[in-house]
């Protein structure tokens, strides 16, 4: 009886023996593939930032200055290599050393990197100055403060610029909010640092996934597969959350069309809301305290959404079905400087020293500028409106100055500028061949690109995507190009607000045009004279 006992706990260790040891060869093999991406963005898992810039990460973009390349250095991060900036044989003893810290608005992809607002202030302080750009993509305040204390010691930062943008890092700061929006697709991976009884204390959705994702790569891969097969075929129980509800059964529940544009309205006490702004103020408390005590002093450059500085078709489109459904204009549920208005008060309680771009983007907007590009980030001319305001500041103190003395006062704001001018009677075609005319897309459009090879000009379409048209007399025509390479024929659907949808189907390749058939009579409920139209 001893024995067969003996022989059914040798078998045992024998088989968790045969486990670990398969386990522990299959861990070492994992750390010879390449780290499982978080995103779609050029992003890779980070056991202590949660996820980071591929290093050496490179591609292609066009503007229209040609092809350039964006490159990431050997720790993920965009402008002069980390690694070198830091070395005492390189520094400028007259040179102030500079630490941006900030999210996609600093790495700036699209962007040539003389175009970026920190080569832009390097350049403009004539070699007085020492940069270093210490951002991520889609990162909130706290991973900026973890990324911050690794690299401090090394660059020992004589002014770290915080580039806040309020428009998600006040969603990216709170774990309550944590999937409730679609601005911030890292939300399940990234570590949340919340101030508890006096200290900081890291949290993480799902925190037992969190601490296999840390400490086993074997395991980080492995949930990469479940994740991506979850998101291919919709399997909601494998899903970290549900998606958020729709735009119309948020209106109905008046709430704003979108749930980031919470950001612009009043939070109830105690709420989600409430204590994400409260977590974001604990956040850059803590910020401003860890750079003081190095001897060293913090900017926060607040930047701010698109929809606050340029009202476009992407407004327009959510104001016209807030208007469908609730019988008011989204400027009535929402207040566009309020997010400015809250930190102005913050900042001046706590003498932080703060600039805020609202005003000078949309002084730059009112003068014809595309501040944004159409994905919402800053655009090269913002980039440089951006770049003046830091400079302005650091050539204001003078040596031994405190950067909190040159604090800007109340700042008085003004209301978005409208790119969609009132239709003119009647309007002409609006002819996207020629130029991008981005203030009229809604979304859902990929590059534009220039006439070529015979082939038109003109915004690249797969999916749903939406434009925003001046409502007129006469016929709508929609104008298209089918590339001879299309694998199937083109089904496309129309749908005009008031209109019953039509359907057509393209099948040849090269030019084609789709006629709406409008009924007599039909009145085209618009905004502002436009209307959105789904394709």
């Amino acid at each position: 009886m001893k024995s067969e006992h003996r022989r059914r706990l040798f078998a045992l260790g024998a088989s968790v023996s045969s486990l670990i040891a398969t386990l522990c060869v299959l861990e070492a093999l994992a750390h010879l593939a390449p780290r499982p991406q978080t995103h779609r963005e050029p992003l890779e898992l980070d056991a202590e930032l949660g996820f980071r810039g591929i290093p050496g990460h490179r591609a292609r973009f066009t503007d229209r200055r040609g092809e350039f390349e964006v490159v990431f250095d050997a720790e993920g991060y965009r402008g002069a290599p980390l690694s070198t900036s830091s070395d005492e044989a390189q520094r400028d003893p007259e040179s102030r050393r500079i630490v941006f810290v900030g999210d996609s608005f600093l790495v700036g992809l699209g962007l040539r990197d003389e175009d970026l607002m920190t080569a832009r202030v390097e350049v403009a302080m004539g070699g007085a100055a020492q940069v270093s750009n210490l951002s991520l993509i889609d990162s909130g305040t706290a991973q900026q403060l973890l990324a911050l204390r690794a690299w401090a010691d090394r660059l020992d930062p004589e002014v770290v610029v915080l580039a806040l943008y309020p428009g998600n890092d006040v969603i990216n700061n709170s774990l309550e909010l944590a999937g409730q929006t679609h601005v911030s697709p890292g939300d399940y991976f990234r570590p949340y640092l919340a101030l508890e009884e006096g200290r900081l204390v890291r949290r993480s959705p799902h925190p037992w996934r969190a601490f296999f994702r840390r400490r086993s790569r074997l395991f980080a891969l492995v949930e990469e597969r479940i994740l991506a097969l979850a998101t291919a075929h919709q399997l909601a129980a494998l899903m970290p959350w549900p998606d958020p509800p729709g735009q119309i059964e948020r209106l109905r529940l008046q709430r704003p069309p979108e749930p980031w544009l919470e950001i612009f309205r009043e939070p109830p006490p105690d709420s989600d809301w409430d204590h994400a702004w409260h977590q974001t103020f604990d956040l850059i408390r803590i910020l401003r305290d860890e750079v003081e005590a190095r001897g060293a002093e913090l900017l926060v450059l607040v930047i701010p959404s698109q929809a606050q500085v340029e009202r476009t078709g992407r407004v327009l489109a959510l104001d016209h079905q807030t208007r469908r459904v609730t019988h008011r204009a989204l400027d009535r549920l929402l207040d566009w400087n309020l997010p400015e208005t809250r930190l102005a008060r913050f900042f001046a309680e706590e003498g932080i020293a703060a600039r805020f771009l609202l005003e000078p983007l949309r002084s730059a907007a009112r003068g014809g500028e595309s501040v944004y590009d159409r994905d919402g980030h800053l655009s090269a001319e913002g980039h440089a409106v951006a770049a003046r305001v830091v400079v302005e500041v650091l050539r204001a103190i003078s040596p031994g100055e405190a950067l909190a003395s040159k604090r800007s006062g109340s700042p008085e704001w003004t209301q978005p500028v409208d790119r969609l001018q009132p239709a003119s009677s009647p309007p002409g075609p609006l002819d996207f061949s020629r130029e991008p005319r981005v203030e009229h897309l809604g979304g859902g459009f990929g590059s534009w690109q220039s006439e070529a090879n015979g082939r038109p000009g003109g915004w690249w379409m797969v999916g749903r995507a939406m434009l925003v048209l001046p409502v007129a007399e006469g016929r709508l025509v929609v104008r298209g190009w089918r590339p001879a390479d299309a694998l199937a024929a083109s089904r496309i659907r129309i749908d005009l607000s008031g209109v019953p949808s039509q359907r057509y189907r393209v099948d040849a390749p090269g030019p084609f045009a789709l006629e709406l058939a409008v009924p007599q009579g039909t009145r085209i409920p618009a905004v502002d004279g436009h209307v959105p139209v789904i394709l």
